[in-house]
Parts: structure tokens; C-alpha cells; sequence
């Protein structure tokens, strides 16, 4: 797991882009990456906790079953938590785009079915 420092955000969330359900928390952290010229592209990502899309994943369950039960989870909660957060995000930083999902949607998209 890294040590870079990672922002949570409880309040004021989006529903999830993916299924639209109401999400638990937001993960700010750094994200990089290699351009096509191979230099590094340095920034942020963003991720919001979806109890649909992240129910399967490992990493969030236990915290995802935490906050169910917590429904206003609130900083002191999310710091109870701590552990189970920095695991679920770890998790995320390392999840890597499928390319061939994303060829599937950019050619759906092309053609007006998106």
C-alpha cells in the first residue's frame, strides 16, 4: 500500500456514473500516468463507493456493510474506518481500464447507441 495521502469526502455526494445509485463516500488521490510520448502525466482521481457497482469487489465489502449501517456516516465513522478506506482505495488506484470494454463503448458510443 503507498503512503500518499488521500482526501474522503462525506457529504455533498454524486450518485454513482456508472448505475446511478446514491454512493457512501468520494476518494480523492494521486493518479499518473504514461502519455503515448512516454512521460508521466501526474494528477488526481476521484471515486465515489457505490453499494451496486463495488458490492463484489473485495476491498469494499466490509466497508461498504460498515456504512450501510452507519447511513449518515459521518468523519467519525469514516475514521473508524480507516483501514478499511485506505484498502478500498489501494484497490481502486491499481484497477486498470479493460481496453477492450472501452473499445466495446467508444464504438457504441460512435453510433448513437450511448
Amino acid at each position: 500500500m503507498t503512503t500518499e495521502h488521500f482526501h474522503v469526502k462525506v457529504d455533498h455526494l454524486p450518485d454513482c456514473g456508472r448505475c446511478g445509485a446514491r454512493t457512501f463516500l468520494m476518494a480523492r488521490y494521486p493518479h499518473s500516468w504514461d502519455n503515448r510520448a512516454g512521460e508521466a502525466v501526474n494528477g488526481y482521481r476521484e471515486t465515489a463507493l457505490c453499494p451496486i457497482c463495488h458490492y463484489d469487489q473485495p476491498e469494499a465489502h466490509e466497508l461498504l456493510i460498515r456504512l450501510q449501517n452507519s447511513p449518515d456516516a459521518g468523519a467519525e465513522v469514516i475514521a473508524s474506518c480507516a483501514g478499511l478506506v485506505a484498502a478500498w482505495i489501494e484497490a481502486e488506484r491499481q484497477r486498470q481500464v479493460d481496453p477492450v470494454a472501452l473499445e466495446r463503448e467508444l464504438a457504441a458510443w460512435h453510433a448513437g447507441e450511448l
